[in-house]
């Protein structure tokens, strides 16, 4: 018998009690058992994009290299770009300046904003 124009149906993952994760390497472990790192930091930031979430960006962008686990993670130039669109979105038009021109100091190279 064909199978033609019939869909199979998807068996859905069990849910489990922490929040659907079954990776037995992940489950189980709390907040503190990871170190967030730039892509954690963008990933976020362009999260807050999507939802237009300025003041949690500045936020999290004023921990970067400063702030408790954030301090061992530096911003590059993907999490100025995020920053950038986000301040564009909002109309902060002198910070998404600020910004950009941080951003094409040096050919690219990330700089102090303050040199």
């Amino acid at each position: 018998s064909s199978m033609r124009g019939k869909k199979r149906k998807k068996k859905k993952p069990a849910a489990s009690a922490n929040g659907g994760c079954t990776n037995s390497s992940i489950a189980g472990r709390t907040p503190e058992d990871f170190t967030p790192n730039v892509r954690t930091a963008n990933t976020f930031l362009r999260g807050c994009m999507v939802a237009g979430c300025l003041p949690e960006a500045c936020q999290l962008f004023d921990k970067l290299g400063r702030q408790g686990l954030w301090r061992q993670v530096v911003p590059n130039t993907s999490t100025l770009e995020y920053m950038g669109i986000l301040f564009a979105q909002a109309l902060q038009v002198q910070q998404a300046k600020r910004i950009s021109r941080r951003l094409s100091d040096d050919e690219g190279e990330l700089t102090d904003p303050e040199s």
